[in-house]
């Protein structure tokens, strides 16, 4: 017999992007005058699974749409007074020239993420309505109807319904419990991006870096920020933002400086300056750590920067990490104390082992706590699986927390 299809679950984000594509309909409908078109796709790609990606998506949309509308109305005054029997294919060169500068301006604005949509709407707006009697009035329409469509979208995805859960905070931690093997299965994978797609606030918690914990979470839509190294920082879950961290004090950099110079160990210096994380390193690295290095240098988020005197911090140190020889690392551990904290990892090679000498004042706790002030989680400390459950029987645990006993 040919298997019966389940029917597919009509998630919530599926319910509130059709009732915001309606209201930028109805408002268009009171407006007049604009093409609520824009204003519904702007609303589709604003409605994200969480509000920290919905804003962040309405940032980058709305930069987009006054650096492409603004730059082309600037072009089109320019053709108009300077070049009014410009042939079609100069015209066209003009145009392509002048993505140029526009593609150049959001890299020094910091909003790559704009970059595309920026092009769009400036083509739009000199090449689809150039030959409009009021190409301006087409740009400054198609800003607001823009706009329109990323405040109802923020609206809309703003509202938050009761859940059998109730708003708990869910834990987990990467390593141990998701994917203890090193990767998601496909049924954690599965299940996980169901969980979040209904909107239940999932904290994922690692010792890894943003870039490496994203890659091994990638395509899962992230609905809280993710807490990183250990719990010594806090991301947006695109691991573009640091929104919280918990750096060393100067006594205890050089009191972990002094730790790993005690066993002749290079390491990797974890700090944040205004560019955001970076990662330190000398000349002396273990070959464990040289492998990590190349294998991870061109990841996003991941900035090494070569040190001729050893790893050293410029900005807010987080804390170094180091390969060390398992007698080693437990000699470190045992000698961290006071205003340095030290933990271990597996390193997948036998007589190795990672260190993580970090600030007292870092960890999943305090983290978490930051993230469930951001995302206003009223419950007093977060949701994990219970100890010994891993993979697939961790996400099951949550979501019995989160929908009871189916």
């Amino acid at each position: 017999m040919r298997e019966r299809l389940a029917p597919p679950r009509v998630g919530m984000r599926m319910v509130k992007t059709a009732v915001a594509v309606f209201l930028c309909f109805a408002i268009d409908a009171f407006r007049g005058g604009g093409i609520p078109f824009y204003s519904a796709i702007a609303a589709v790609l604003c409605l994200q699974p969480s509000w920290q990606s919905s804003t962040q998506k309405a940032r980058e949309r709305t930069v987009a749409t006054f650096l492409g509308g603004l730059a082309g109305m600037l072009v089109l005054a320019a053709e108009r007074s300077w070049f009014p029997s410009i042939p079609a294919l100069g015209w066209y060169a003009l145009v392509a020239a002048c993505l140029i500068p526009l593609l150049s301006l959001t890299v020094v604005l910091k909003k790559p993420g704009s970059a595309y949509l920026s092009c769009v709407v400036f083509m739009s707006v000199t090449v689809s309505h150039g030959g409009d009697e009021n190409p301006y009035l087409f740009a400054f329409n198609r800003i607001v109807d823009t706009l329109i469509g990323i405040l109802v979208a923020l609206a809309v995805g703003g509202i938050r319904l009761p859940r059998r859960g109730g708003d708990c905070l869910l834990a987990a931690d990467l390593e141990g419990q998701l994917a203890p093997g090193g990767a998601l299965s496909p049924a954690v994978r599965v299940r996980l991006t169901r969980l979040c797609e209904r909107g239940t606030p999932l904290a994922v918690c690692t010792a890894l870096s943003p870039s490496v914990a994203l890659g091994r979470l990638a395509g899962v839509p992230l609905t809280a920020p993710l807490a990183v190294l250990g719990g010594a920082v806090v991301c947006t879950q695109t691991g573009d933002d640091v929104l919280w961290s918990a750096p060393l004090t100067p006594e205890g950099e050089r009191a972990a400086r002094s730790l790993l110079d005690g066993v002749g160990a290079a390491g990797f210096c974890y700090f944040l300056d205004r560019e955001g994380l970076q990662i330190s390193y000398g000349p002396s690295l273990r070959p464990g750590e040289e492998a990590l290095r190349r294998a991870t240098r061109a990841l996003p988020h991941r900035h090494y920067r070569f040190s001729p005197g050893g790893a050293r911090g410029e900005g807010a140190v987080l804390g170094w990490l180091a390969l060390l020889p398992e007698k080693q690392a437990e000699a470190v551990r045992q000698g961290a104390d006071g205003e340095v904290r030290a933990d271990g990892y597996p390193s997948g090679e036998p007589g190795e082992r990672w260190v993580w000498l970090h600030s007292p004042a870092a960890g999943y706790g305090p983290a978490l706590a930051e993230i469930a002030r951001r995302l206003g989680s009223p419950a007093s400390a977060p949701f994990w699986p219970p100890d010994g459950l891993t993979g697939e029987r961790a996400v099951r645990a949550l979501e019995k927390r989160v929908f009871g006993g189916r």
